[in-house]
Order: C-alpha cells, then sequence, then structure tokens
C-alpha cells in the first residue's frame, strides 16, 4: 500500500505545483487529450475502474481492486515519467488525466479501507 499511497501523494504535488485550479479547469470543460501512448495507458487504465468494481462485486474479490489499482499506478508513474505535465502547453489536459487519475485511486482506497495521503 505505500507504493500506492506515495503515487498518490506524488500525483497531488505535481497539480499543487502546476498553480492551476482543477475545479476551474472541470468548470471549463478542459478536455482529456490521449495523444502520447503514455497518456494512452494511463486513460485506458482509468476507464476501466467500473468495469473492475463490477468484477469485485460480482466475484467478491477484492483482490481484483488491488491488482487494477497497482496496474494504474505503475501506468500512472509511466505517464509523469514521459510527459512533462507542468509548463508545458498540454498542461491543462495532462492535469486533468492526472485529476481522473486521483478520483480513481482515491475511491479505491475508499472501497479497500486504506487512508491516502495528500502529501508525503
Amino acid at each position: 500500500a505505500v507504493y500506492l499511497i506515495y503515487a498518490h501523494a506524488r500525483v497531488c504535488s505535481i497539480v499543487s505545483k502546476s498553480g492551476l485550479d482543477l475545479e476551474q479547469l472541470k468548470a471549463a470543460r478542459t478536455p482529456v487529450k490521449l495523444v502520447h501512448p503514455a497518456e494512452v495507458a494511463f486513460g485506458a487504465a482509468v476507464a476501466r475502474f467500473s468495469d473492475r468494481v463490477e468484477d469485485v462485486l460480482k466475484e467478491l474479490y477484492p483482490n481484483v481492486l488491488c491488482e487494477f489499482l497497482y496496474d494504474m499506478c505503475s501506468k500512472m508513474n509511466q505517464f509523469i515519467k514521459e510527459c512533462r505535465v507542468i509548463g508545458v502547453p498540454e498542461t491543462p489536459h495532462r492535469l486533468m488525466l492526472c485529476a481522473a487519475g486521483l478520483n480513481v485511486m482515491r475511491r479505491c482506497f475508499q472501497l479497500l479501507g486504506i487512508e491516502y495521503l495528500d502529501r508525503i
């Protein structure tokens, strides 16, 4: 769980350092643009969240959600490594992708009973 909590804190730090307000970006309906392969992989992982929750409810195996969360965090870390988020023209779109990832991570943490940190 430490890796997952670290990944969450890392994205929170990126969002904070961007200086942009996620709520304003959401209100402006800033789209998520998936162009780079790492963006596509991370976006696809985020999009599979509802399917994994359905699998957990159907099969009653919470480890499926743990595996999903680990995989999504791995793809998120690859995205952050390969795609600069702050200080590029794509910043608003990439921040919205980060926000989607944070939302999914928080929901997974809640379902698994894990407390998360915004900073480490």
